[in-house]
This record gives C-alpha cells, structure tokens and sequence, in this order.
C-alpha cells in the first residue's frame, strides 16, 4: 500500500516532491523555467488566485492585468527568465496555471501517470523527459479543469471550424 503522498504507478510507488520542487523534471532547462517561475509566482502577492483566471487569448496575447504585469516581472528577473521564447513562456505559464487550479498533488499525478503511459507525449514514454511531453500530459488537466464558459467557448470554435471545413469542400 502506498504512503501518504505516494503515487501508484505501474506497480511503483513515487513520492510527491514538496511543493514548488520540479525533480520529477529530467529535462534541465525546462525544471529551472519552471522552478522559477513557481518562486517568481509566490513572491508576488496574489499571483496564484490570478492565474485560475483564464487569459482570453494566452498568455502572450491577452493584455496583462496589474497582478500579472507584476508576475511578468518577477519572472524576467529570475536567471532563467531571459532564456524564454514565447513558446517556452507560454507553456510555463499553463504548466502554472494547472497548479494553481489544481493544486501541487494532482498537477504531479497527472505527469506522473502520463510519463507511464507507453508513447506519451514525444513518444519516449516519458512526460517528464522533455517540455513536450509534459504538456501532452498538461493539456487534459487544462481542458479538465476549464470553467464552463472556457468549455464552452472552445466547443463553439470547433463548431465554427468544421462548419468552415464543410464550406470550404462545397466550394470545391
């Protein structure tokens, strides 16, 4: 039987790193982007209740609120903060945003059970590999843990596209 704060995966049990701790990481570059943006988030004052909000348009395109000028800010300062593209930047703000809707435990089981899953993510089988992978295993948390207006926005659009489709083969 697992402990408290153990993870039953494939038979193995794998402790929960504490809070704000990104062991489970392999990839070097992708831990420390997220290492610090995990301690940038905590020091500003606010910073994880404002990240349950949805970005309408992402995290690069929605223009910031005071609390995330703030984030953004916190961030930029740490060592790693000016090695991100936008992609990189992006990605570390969702991987932020599932812990602070989710909390710490979950957002680590849900790595952890994609990281088991054989040819999850890049196709390693290892979520925690790559930044890649880690978001495979990060989007059904994200999608899971939507509010209903976010849910249902996101229907919509994919109604609209297939009706674009659809248009699109009747012209042909």
């Amino acid at each position: 039987m697992a402990a408290a704060g153990d993870v039953a995966r494939s038979g193995i049990s794998t402790r929960i790193p504490p809070r704000g701790v990104f062991s489970f990481i392999e990839d070097q570059s992708t831990r420390g982007m997220l290492t610090d943006a995990f301690n940038a988030i905590e020091r500003v004052p606010g910073g994880w209740a404002e990240l349950t909000k949805e970005a309408p348009q992402g995290f690069m395109f929605s223009p910031p609120t005071p609390i995330r000028q703030q984030i953004d800010a916190a961030i930029l300062a740490t060592p790693s903060g000016q090695s991100h593209s936008g992609a990189s930047y992006g990605l570390t703000m969702r991987h932020m945003q599932t812990i602070a809707r989710v909390g710490w435990a979950q957002y680590v089981r849900s790595l952890l059970k994609t990281a088991a899953a054989p040819n999850a993510g890049t196709g390693t089988g290892s979520a925690a590999n790559s930044s890649s992978g880690a978001a495979a295993a990060f989007d059904t948390d994200t999608n899971n843990s939507l509010d209903g207006g976010a849910r249902r926005r996101r229907r919509k659009l994919s109604r609209r596209r297939r009706q674009t489709r659809r248009h699109r083969k009747q012209r042909r």
